[in-house]
């Protein structure tokens, strides 16, 4: 429709001649024709205001009364409607052909009944508030602008949880009424104590301070109530807000509970893996080793001799070699057997190391399952 618009403007302007009209030049009715083509572009993508100046520069290379009938469409489709009325005055002063002429009229006619109403534009938040026009449902925000008759209409607006809003508006003629609206959100009051007084109070996830808190504001709806303190259990409750009514919460904390201490575990080193035992029975095997050799020595030695001395063929110097060999044999003896000892009692020994290993790890485990004396009372108390 737009296009056959432009095709019309230009049938009119530059085809069928205009009554008492003077043509223009050449070169002015090219830059004419220049300017409308780029005005009916911009009027088909819906950019009114570039085509409204474009056509209003065309027309004052030449004061024609189509050029005057494109120029109110523009200001028409922008709502002016006043201008747009004026704009057709003015075409019909231009003296237009009984084609124009009519045109131009059936547009003043349309115009003066649009100059009886107005545009109410609004911008309500929330969005999806419901929007009444005299008691008739008109939509919900956001919301178009709403042609309304000239004159006082009755606005109300709703959404739940929200204050209504409900006044009149006064539309004029051709003209456009802006307003923004928000909805106050409704609040009803919540007081709060607990035992013991003085626990952090968090509301839907936001700290409000201790208790006792009196007479909250909080949106309608339900909430989330927190109430919190050191040594304590913490609460949680839900509340119902009602509007303008006033609700009241009470929390009695219970003492945490001390977790018992968990017994030791139990030390279970066995006896063989005491290293003490294990040293002294390496020594005392040592030992014994050391004194059976030196006992083997001294009765080869002793036997050696004793078999010399029956010897007829045996010197007198040789019995005195004799007599140091056997005292040699004697001294290993002394110290195979002093060594052999020394070796039992280091078993001995070991043997005691590992018992008394064993069982000092009992005892030690299970004097650390019983409580002491001063812990327990500080316990007791710690539970009441």
């Amino acid at each position: 429709m737009k296009r056959l618009f432009f095709l019309a403007l230009v049938l009119f302007v530059f085809v069928i001649p205009q009554a008492h009209a003077t043509a223009p030049s050449e070169e002015v009715a090219a830059k004419v024709v220049k300017l409308s083509q780029t005005a009916a572009v911009s009027y088909d993508k819906g950019e009114f205001s570039k085509a409204l100046t474009l056509y209003q520069k065309a027309h004052s290379l030449w004061a024609n009364p189509r050029l005057s009938f494109a120029v109110a469409k523009c200001q028409e489709a922008l709502g002016n409607y006043r201008d747009a009325l004026a704009t057709v005055q003015r075409g019909l002063k231009e003296n237009p052909n009984k084609m124009t002429q009519s045109r131009l009229m059936s547009k003043l006619a349309h115009l003066k009944k649009k100059m009886m109403q107005g545009r109410l534009v609004l911008f309500v938040t929330p969005s999806g508030a419901s929007i009444h026009i005299d008691g008739k449902a008109t939509g919900t925000a956001p919301i178009k602008p709403l042609a309304l008759s000239t004159g006082t209409h009755k606005l109300k607006i709703t959404h739940p949880n929200h204050a209504t809003i409900e006044q009149e508006v006064t539309i004029i003629g051709g003209k456009s009424l802006n307003l923004r609206l928000k909805l106050q959100a409704q609040t009803g009051t919540l007081s709060i104590t607990s035992q013991p007084e003085g626990a952090m109070v968090e509301i839907d996830g936001k700290n409000w301070g201790k208790t006792p808190l009196k007479d909250i504001k909080l949106p309608v709806g339900t909430h989330t109530v927190l109430v919190k303190t050191k040594g304590y259990k913490s609460n949680r409750k839900t509340v119902d807000i009602s509007a303008e009514k006033k609700e009241n919460l009470s929390f009695v904390l219970s003492t945490q509970q001390s977790r018992p201490t968990p017994p030791p575990a139990e030390d279970k080193t066995l006896w063989y893996t005491s290293w003490p035992g294990w040293i002294v029975l390496a020594a005392g095997l040592a030992a014994g080793g050391a004194g059976t050799y030196f006992l083997l020595q001294s009765n080869q030695a002793h036997q050696s001799v004793r078999a010399a001395l029956q010897s007829p063929e045996t010197q007198t110097a040789s019995q005195l070699a004799l007599s140091k060999q056997w005292q040699t044999a004697n001294d290993n003896e002394r110290l195979g057997l002093v060594l052999a000892g020394s070796a039992g009692g280091l078993v001995v020994l070991s043997a005691v190391l590992f018992a008394t290993g064993a069982g000092a790890s009992k005892a030690k485990t299970k004097t650390s399952t019983q409580p002491s004396i001063t812990s327990q009372p500080l316990h007791i108390l710690s539970t009441y």
